[in-house]
Parts: structure tokens; C-alpha cells; sequence
């Protein structure tokens, strides 16, 4: 029904059901008029209906700290953030990855030598730093039947051995200097990694590396896989994929 007045005292033309009671009714879809913005949602505050206007892209709808009403929060995620990935489906010089300041990094690789060495090794640098200050000790084996120990000073780390693999998978750890411990105790960054070498022509080999850089003592910047021809500063080509996350203990 519609009706007429003078000025601004003008109503609307709009509906009744039959079910109008004294204290209020029900709300219809696209009867009742309100002037609420777009994808906002109502609720009682326990006197009055409350606009909750709409939260950000991937908000989660929860309850507040006062347990009375509804509001929007970022959505939860796990302890680890994606810090990217680096992919290269024809030969390279290098995989890396930039990453923010945290204080674990889990690094993920399927890789292979592309450059045709006859020796080549897997290896990981941090920050482009390039100075012979990597210790790695590595433990590798043959089909489980032998294990070797050996500390190498090189300008980087292993995260394989040697040899005539051609393929590598596997997932490294590292870990920021904490300067809490001070230089007695962990002076720098640290590395473990698991890394399995797959030959066509060889026995498959499962290599455990656990490495440090006592230079490295502040924030990390940048992750670096390449293949090296072992025991040489002689860079190979690599072909594949990395993917880096990272967590805070904060």
C-alpha cells in the first residue's frame, strides 16, 4: 500500500504480512528495506539488531574476547610460511630463493645434475656468501652397507656426496645463529639435511649432512642450491624444483 504526506514526511510504499505482532516480525529477503552495505551480515546485541559489516578477502567469522558478539579475524594458518619456490625446467646455473627473517627454514628439492659431470655434488650456499667458512660432516651409504664420516672446509655446503648420481631429492633444515647461545655454543648458521642420489647406473645412495657457518650470524637472505663438480670450486648445471617455508619461534 502507499502512502502521501507532506515535506519530507513521505512513506514508502511497502508490505505487510499477516503474522505483524507488537514487538516485531520477520525478516523476508528482498521485502524489507535497509540501508546496510553490501555483504554485511545482522545480529543481536540482546536489545537491538547490530550491523557486522563484511571482514577482509579469507576473514574467519569468530566470537570476541567478551564472548557477546560476532567479529572477523585473519584466518588461521600453520607454524610454517611459504617463502617461495624456484623451478627450472631447462638447465641453470642456479635454484634460490629470497627469503624474510626467521628463524628455521625447511627447504625442499628434486633435482638433477644438468651439465654432465662426472663427479658432480649437490650444494647450498646462504646468502651468496662464497668464502671457504662451510663445515659439513657427512654420513652416506651405499644400499645401507657402508657409512663414512668427513669434515670439509669448502665455500659451501654438501647436501650430497659425489659421484655418478644423476638425480637428487630430499629436505634440508636450516637454522638462524641464535645470539643468546653466544659463539661456545652455536656462533652461526647450521644445516641438516636427508638427501637421497638416484643413478640409472649406480646403487642408489641416502646421504645425512649436518653442516655449519660460523659467519653467518645474522639475518638470512637468501638460499642457494647448485651442482659443483666434488672437491672442486667448479660449477656444474642443475635442472628441477626448491620450495622454501620458514617459521618463528615468536
Amino acid at each position: 500500500m502507499g502512502f502521501s504526506g507532506g515535506g519530507s514526511n513521505v512513506t514508502k510504499p511497502h508490505t505487510h504480512d499477516s503474522n505483524i505482532v507488537q514487538d516485531g516480525g520477520s525478516l523476508a529477503a528482498n521485502v524489507t528495506q535497509f540501508g546496510l552495505t553490501a555483504g554485511s551480515i545482522l545480529y543481536s546485541d540482546g536489545a537491538n539488531i547490530q550491523e557486522l559489516a563484511v571482514g577482509s578477502a579469507s576473514d574467519t567469522l569468530t566470537v570476541n574476547g567478551a564472548a557477546t558478539a560476532p567479529e572477523w579475524a585473519a584466518a588461521g594458518s600453520g607454524a610454517w610460511s611459504n617463502e617461495g619456490n624456484d623451478i627450472l625446467t631447462t638447465k641453470g646455473s642456479v635454484l634460490e630463493v629470497s627469503v624474510s627473517d626467521a628463524d628455521v627454514y625447511q627447504i625442499i628439492y628434486n633435482v638433477a645434475d644438468g651439465g654432465d659431470e662426472t663427479a658432480p655434488a649437490l650444494v647450498m650456499r646462504l646468502n651468496d656468501v662464497t668464502t671457504s667458512t662451510y663445515d659439513t660432516l657427512k654420513q652416506w651409504g651405499s644400499d645401507g652397507a657402508t657409512t663414512e664420516a668427513q669434515k670439509v672446509t669448502k665455500t659451501k655446503w654438501l647436501v650430497s656426496n659425489g659421484g655418478t648420481e644423476d638425480g637428487y631429492n630430499g629436505t634440508a633444515y636450516v637454522y638462524k645463529s641464535d645470539s643468546n647461545f653466544g659463539a661456545s655454543r652455536q656462533g652461526g648458521a647450521t644445516l641438516i639435511s636427508q638427501t637421497q642420489q638416484i643413478s640409472s647406473s649406480a646403487p642408489l645412495y641416502v646421504i645425512q649432512q649436518v653442516g655449519c657457518n660460523t659467519t653467518i650470524t645474522g639475518a638470512i637472505t637468501k638460499i642457494t642450491l647448485k651442482v659443483m663438480k666434488e672437491n672442486t670450486e667448479d660449477d656444474s648445471q642443475i635442472l628441477g624444483s626448491m620450495r622454501v617455508n620458514s617459521l618463528s619461534y615468536s
